[in-house]
């Protein structure tokens, strides 16, 4: 069903058709990837990828022990998007997608991406998580384990609502996800009580 007026033709293959007030935009338009190391050792905890999220990491013994390794790790401000851009012809399973909604640090093995001043990151970490589930980033990257560079994924080109758009559709998705999340809880929970 259609929601809106009128669509183009956004000359995006996976997307179709988008709403006729609808831009699209260079990725490199919305984000940059100047992200500074942890040089200072300010963050003495890492985060790693969980299943699309970024969680603490569990260290154990003295956090001094792990100076060595973290003072090279990319520091990450809340609104950044992390990419795991390894591997890409052989894990077709992995959640490649995190937004950081904290200061933290992670491995700089991984592509993060800084949003520019005007830029609503949340919107953008759905949009990039839709790529992702649909295996775009796949048929991207270099080398013999096809790894992905900020050169390669600034040249993409993105469906761009208007920013009060943009929130309104986070704000929808958000609310299905959780409506989602808990009827396959209390699924579970029937699940268990009748077993």
């Amino acid at each position: 069903m259609k929601r809106y007026n009128s669509y183009k033709l956004s000359g995006i293959s996976w997307i179709g058709e988008i709403p006729s007030h609808w831009e699209t935009k260079r990725l490199s338009s919305h984000f940059h990837d100047k992200v500074s190391n942890n040089t200072d050792y300010t963050i003495q905890r890492a985060h790693k990828f969980y299943y699309g999220t970024l969680a603490p990491k569990n260290e154990t013994g003295n956090l001094s022990d792990y100076k060595d390794t973290y003072v090279g790790y990319s520091h990450l401000y809340p609104g950044d998007i992390v990419i795991n851009g390894l591997n890409l012809n052989y894990d077709f399973v992995s959640q490649r997608i995190a937004l950081a909604e904290e200061d933290c640090i992670i491995t700089s093995a991984y592509l993060p991406i800084r949003p520019y001043n005007t830029t609503y990151s949340p919107y953008f970490n759905l949009l990039l998580k839709a790529m992702d589930f649909q295996k775009l980033f796949h048929g991207m990257g270099t080398g013999i384990r096809l790894t992905l560079s900020f050169n390669e994924l600034k040249a993409q080109i993105l469906p761009i609502p208007p920013i009060d758009e943009q929130k309104r559709i986070v704000e929808f998705l958000s609310t299905k996800t959780l409506q989602i999340d808990a009827q396959q809880r209390e699924r579970e929970r029937e699940r268990v009580t009748t077993a």
